[in-house]
């Protein structure tokens, strides 16, 4: 077995294209006869999602990412179909300059290394006093067994990586709501700081219809103590979208839906001041921005069978 490091190519930023209006970037990090290997991303700072994606993927036999203190494997659930990675730069990430290695090996049993550092670049994220009921501040006794059981179940779901991949081509936005752009907010409640905002508020009438962004299974429907009736879409290989405050759902646990498919309705339950509909993503239990995740060109990388 032969073992090649490849010269790293620094053509960077070679084109910006852009979906429904948001701009994703991408670079070229090697490119050879045997395969090209592509970043993509929005930005590069806290709640942003980085797409590495590998063309001429015939040749390719396996890829990891290592980066983060965590391994990233490829989504490919057909031969025919371009291998990609997503990595979720969390809401928590510190900024500063992060290695990337990617290991590709060949179907000749070639292995290569690719090195590229990343800069997360430090965002600076608003400060919102809001007024709630207080038990939603301090709960009661009685609510706090409650409250443990239920993110128990939560960081459950999170920390569950589903082998298949179900998504079909590009998210959406679940309503046509107007967004708040309040991902990672910094909230006081009632003159106590209690929480970092980890979605995007979108503002609409109660009532109105909330489609599920894309393809996947629900792995929660249920009222919880915080964020009211609340749905959880599991679209595989640890990524989920959020979807907290409805006035009511028409789905259940463990059913298959499809974007688009109407999954409930807006309303204001649990700690909200009004109607609206908080839409959350995670990946790899990264909290992430769900315009970035709309960013990103997943319908080049759809199944062709």
């Amino acid at each position: 077995m032969n073992n090649k490091k490849l010269k790293i190519y620094f053509l960077i930023f070679i084109f910006s294209c852009s979906i429904k209006g948001i701009a994703y970037q991408t670079e070229i990090l090697e490119t050879n006869k045997l395969f090209t290997v592509k970043l993509q991303y929005r930005a590069t700072h806290p709640g942003e999602i980085l797409l590495i994606n590998i063309d001429n993927s015939e040749n390719i036999n396996s890829v990891e990412v290592y980066i983060f203190n965590r391994v990233f494997s490829t989504i490919r659930e057909y031969e025919n179909l371009t291998p990609i990675i997503l990595i979720g730069i969390d809401l928590e990430t510190k900024p500063g300059i992060y290695k990337m290695i990617i290991y590709l090996n060949t179907k000749k049993g070639e292995n290569f290394k690719i090195e590229k550092s990343i800069r997360i670049l430090g965002k600076k994220f608003p400060l919102k006093k809001l007024w709630v009921d207080e038990k939603y501040v301090v709960p009661p006794p009685e609510a706090l067994e409650r409250i443990k059981k239920e993110k128990e179940i939560l960081n459950s779901i999170w920390k569950t990586v589903t082998p298949n991949w179900f998504i079909n081509g590009n998210f959406i936005t679940p309503l046509e709501g107007k967004g708040k752009f309040n991902f990672g907010e910094r909230r006081i409640f009632n003159r106590k700081y209690r929480s970092i905002h980890s979605g995007e508020d979108l503002i609409s009438k109660h009532g109105d219809d909330i489609k599920a962004s894309n393809d996947g299974k629900v792995v929660l429907a249920q009222e919880l103590y915080f964020s009211g009736n609340t749905v959880i879409i599991d679209h595989g290989k640890g990524l989920y979208t959020l979807y907290c405050h409805l006035s009511s759902f028409n789905i259940k646990k463990d059913e298959f839906i499809k974007k688009g498919d109407i999954i409930g309705k807006v309303g204001a339950t649990g700690r909200a001041i009004g109607p609206h509909l908080h839409w959350g993503v995670k990946l790899y239990d990264s909290q992430i921005d769900p315009y970035s995740l709309l960013s990103m060109p997943l319908d080049l990388f759809k199944n062709n069978n």
